[in-house]
């Protein structure tokens, strides 16, 4: 027994309602995720494992040597992965 009854909307209402569904459209379409651009020759931990055919564990354990022994830079890069935009360290020959 409970029913409800037609709102209507007077016309500012009804241009108050257009002006938020106009700037929300344009909201939606902005990313919120701001993606980096990887400078070229910087490479993931995967990407180099992949190249020398070595498991990433390992590829790992070798950059943190070579990092330490100032051998090679790292830096976090925000990139697109499939689980969304994550930082990553990137990796590149000092």
């Amino acid at each position: 027994m409970n029913q409800k009854k037609a709102v209507r909307l007077n016309p500012s209402e009804a241009d108050l309602k257009a002006s938020i569904a106009s700037w929300l459209d344009e909201v939606d379409t902005t990313p919120c995720v701001v993606v980096d651009e990887v400078p070229k020759g910087w490479a993931t931990v995967l990407e180099l494992s992949e190249i020398k055919n070595v498991p990433k564990t390992t590829m790992d354990a070798r950059l943190k040597r070579y990092f330490k022994a100032g051998l090679i830079k790292k830096k976090q890069f925000r990139i697109k992965t499939a689980c969304g935009v994550v930082p990553v360290w990137h990796y590149f020959k000092a």
